[in-house]
């Protein structure tokens, strides 16, 4: 029992710290689930993806947040990264 209350306090921590790495670091983060539903998006990616408030994405896929020429240009990405590559891109230069 000792095991498994220590193994999810260490999840929830972890938890607890990326989420705080997130929204207090200036770049856009978000990941996804293996359906490609979005599971965490800082206030930083909010302002990326043009969102009012973070609810707009949570558990939602691109399908169900953006518009088609968006979902043009990120689909090729959103497949790899499904494949279990991540990929780090910089969308400063666009």
């Amino acid at each position: 029992m000792k095991t498994i209350i220590g193994t999810k306090l260490r999840q929830e921590h972890a938890a607890f710290l990326l989420h705080s790495l997130a929204e207090h670091i200036p770049d856009a983060v978000h990941s996804r689930d293996q359906e490609s539903c979005f599971m965490l998006v800082n206030h930083a990616a909010i302002g990326l993806f043009k969102l009012a408030f973070p609810d707009q994405a949570f558990r939602k896929n691109n399908l169900e947040v953006f518009v088609d020429d968006y979902l043009r240009d990120t689909l090729p990405t959103t497949r790899n990264i499904n494949t279990g590559n991540s990929i780090v891109t910089d969308r400063t230069k666009t």
